[in-house]
């Protein structure tokens, strides 16, 4: 949408996002993706996450829900989420809203405790120069670790993300605003850990699959390329089995896939448009190709690139000092 984004262009846009939210695909695709478990939120409830949101937001420093004066609406959304959680095997689940997740509450010592983890497991099977470090080879372990820190275990671990994050606190807003079009819930999703390497964005236009990404576009997986062939066959075969004749009444989208093994299972859906990350495309630079005027492409980063970005170098480096002192 072109122009100043007006209260009737923005709900067009709610109502449209909305297609993507996972309790609208869902039942759809379920045997295809990873079990669900739906916590409804109210008018209150969604008030008072956006009061606490916004108190903890000009703290300028995360805030431990464990720590605050919870209401009792809150304490209750807490009850609720917990209750939840009993159906998944270990208690174990990603938390985010129907929407979208908190990924931008990960507090950032939760990251280091996984990473530091993850490196000594690393440094134990790996040789590793402390000096020289090759950043670019430790890359894909702070993804992972990033995604440990989106595990919940409880309500109030589940309160943490949802009460520091600003892309709860936007989608809040827009469903307060908008409740008939941008229906929200809490969504826990049963946890399973994916290797970064086998996370694809893929891009549907007019019902055909255009392209494929790998989804971790600044990370360097020799391995997943020495099978690349196999992978993007693998991936077409399930959605043109399983996934394209569920989600007819989406005509273009992308869909973030996890290659499992011997299956693949469905992430979740964004729409088609420059809200969304490409990857390895570019919605201005390959925008003939991902709408398929042009043959179809699987990107994969085939070198490490020279250089990773500051904070990911500093959060290896950083860690690579913890754990040997």
């Amino acid at each position: 949408m072109e122009g100043p984004l007006t209260p009737e262009k923005l709900a067009s846009l709610l109502e449209y996002w909305y297609a993507f939210n996972v309790d609208r695909w869902y039942d759809n695709i379920k045997e295809y993706t990873f079990t669900t478990v739906f916590v409804s939120i109210n008018k209150q409830e969604a008030e008072e996450l956006i009061r606490l949101l916004e108190q903890n937001a000009s703290s300028m420093q995360p805030t431990l829900f464990a720590n605050i004066h919870a209401s009792a609406t809150l304490l209750n959304l807490a009850s609720n989420i917990d209750e939840a959680l009993e159906k998944f095997p270990n208690h174990k689940a990603l938390i985010r809203l129907s929407s979208r997740s908190p990924k931008d509450a990960i507090l950032g010592t939760v990251i280091d405790d996984h990473l530091d983890v993850l490196m000594r497991s690393y440094c134990a099977t790996h040789t590793v120069d402390r000096k020289y470090v090759d950043t670019s080879e430790l890359h894909p372990l702070l993804y992972i670790a990033a995604a440990k820190a989106m595990e919940v275990t409880n309500g109030q671990s589940a309160m943490d993300l949802l009460t520091n994050s600003f892309r709860v606190m936007e989608d809040l807003k827009n469903y307060l605003a908008h409740p008939s079009i941008f229906p929200l819930c809490i969504s826990l999703r049963e946890w399973v850990d994916i290797d970064p390497a086998m996370e694809f964005r893929c891009f549907v236009y007019e019902h055909n699959m255009t392209a494929i990404s790998q989804y971790f576009h600044d990370c360097y997986f020799p391995d997943m390329i020495a099978r690349k062939s196999v992978i993007s066959d693998q991936i077409q075969a399930f959605w043109q089995a399983h996934i394209k004749h569920r989600l007819t009444y989406l005509v273009s989208y992308v869909i973030d896939v996890a290659v499992l093994q011997d299956h693949v299972r469905v992430i979740e859906l964004n729409p088609f448009d420059s809200y969304t990350g490409t990857g390895l495309f570019s919605w201005v630079y390959h925008g003939d190709l991902l709408r398929g005027k042009k043959p179809f492409c699987f990107r994969t980063l085939d070198e490490p690139l020279p250089h990773i970005n500051v904070w990911a170098q500093s959060k290896i480096r950083k860690s690579l000092q913890r754990i040997t002192h």
